[in-house]
């Protein structure tokens, strides 16, 4: 085991044709190595005394046993075997170009125990760098360096890694989680393990498709217009209780309100939300790949689908051109109020009304 500022033991590929490598080696010949030899005895098979006899006579005591030993390996029996390590550690004055001591420490690696705690962390949904952090440094104080008999100091870096460092480490197991390395096809896989362990809540997922036929592999790609693509992406999901509350209290007033910047993919996420005896409560949500009256009116539609009984009487929106259009194409019967936020202390609400003639207009209306 070499100095990681040991000499190159990879053979130098041809870079020709690759991508420039910026980043500098911390190879620079410290010829510090430790030495490991394992020897496995086989005491069974042991010759015994030899005091008394000749080396030849110990030859053929030694070949008859090995003989046997070979073949009860090759009958699969059961042998004890006993295993050693010899292990020779190189003193700190073997090291050359680069510090020692602890302030070596600063240039360690992570520890592979504490990179298999961010593992663990990311695997139950702890992502956030402080909070990894801090659950690391309670780790290492009270298990890990009970375990390992010291007590590690603050410049030891395998220990107490940077912050830079842990976010690497938390995006690398993040990574690793992942069923594929497609979001969309990530999306898929979950999909379909949140419905075989709940076959109660309702998803409806169709992927972006390219119009050759094949699915987006790029970020650019989902960014592309419908009209380049012949199939866009729409995801709809509705929880039990959600259905619930909608067939509750959605009937009478059924907000839709959209949010953006919530991935990094240029998407809007929209929710439908009812007021229920307790506050304002999200019964569905759905995801279009761009905000168009036919792409809201079509996951609309799914979730009227979902919900025979749900026909609100009054809508409320943004002054989105888009969805007004959609809410009048699913429900034709409704009545819509576009929310223009708060003006002095009242809020204020504004009637939405189309004329025969297709133009749209806002007249003011009452707020309860």
């Amino acid at each position: 085991m070499d100095c990681q500022y040991g000499h190159h033991y990879f053979r130098k590929h041809d870079s020709k044709g690759k991508r420039l490598c910026l980043q500098g080696t911390r190879k620079i010949g410290c010829h510090a190595t430790i030495r490991i030899k394992t020897f496995i005895l086989y005491p069974e098979y042991a010759i015994g005394d030899v005091s008394g006899k000749s080396a030849r006579q110990i030859k053929l005591l030694q070949e008859n046993q090995l003989e046997l030993l070979r073949k009860a390996i090759a009958e699969g029996d059961d042998i004890c075997k006993v295993s050693k390590y010899f292990v020779s550690l190189p003193s700190e004055a073997a090291h050359s170009g680069h510090p020692t001591g602890s302030s070596g420490g600063y240039a360690q690696r992570i520890h592979p125990l504490l990179s298999d705690k961010i593992s663990q962390l990311v695997a139950a949904g702890i992502t956030d760098t402080n909070e990894v952090r801090r659950s690391l440094r309670f780790y290492v104080t009270n298990t890990l360096c009970k375990e390992l008999g010291y007590q590690a100091k603050q410049s030891d870096r395998a220990l107490y890694p940077t912050t830079t460092d842990i976010r690497n480490h938390v995006y690398s197991a993040k990574k690793a989680l992942e069923l594929s390395k497609l979001d969309q096809e990530n999306t898929r896989l979950k999909i379909d393990q949140w419905q075989s362990t709940n076959s109660e809540s309702s998803y409806f997922f169709r992927p972006f498709v390219l119009q050759d036929g094949e699915p987006a592999v790029k970020e650019e790609d989902k960014q592309r217009p419908s009209l380049t693509c012949s199939q866009t992406l729409l995801v709809i999901h509705q929880e039990k209780w959600q259905k619930q509350l909608l067939e509750r209290y959605g009937n009478t007033m059924t907000m839709l309100d959209a949010t953006y910047k919530t991935m990094k993919y240029e998407l809007a996420l929209f929710f439908l939300c009812v007021r229920t005896n307790v506050g304002y409560s999200v019964v569905a949500e759905f995801i279009v790949q761009e905000e168009s009256a036919e792409k809201i009116a079509e996951a609309l539609g799914v979730i009227k689908q979902w919900n025979p009984s749900w026909n609100p009487s009054f809508f409320m929106t943004d002054y989105s051109e888009a969805e007004l259009l959609a809410i009048e194409q699913v429900f034709p019967s409704a009545k819509s109020f576009i929310c223009m936020g708060t003006m002095g202390t009242r809020p204020q609400t504004w009637t939405y009304q189309r004329a025969r003639r297709g133009t749209a207009s806002a007249t003011p209306g009452l707020h309860k």
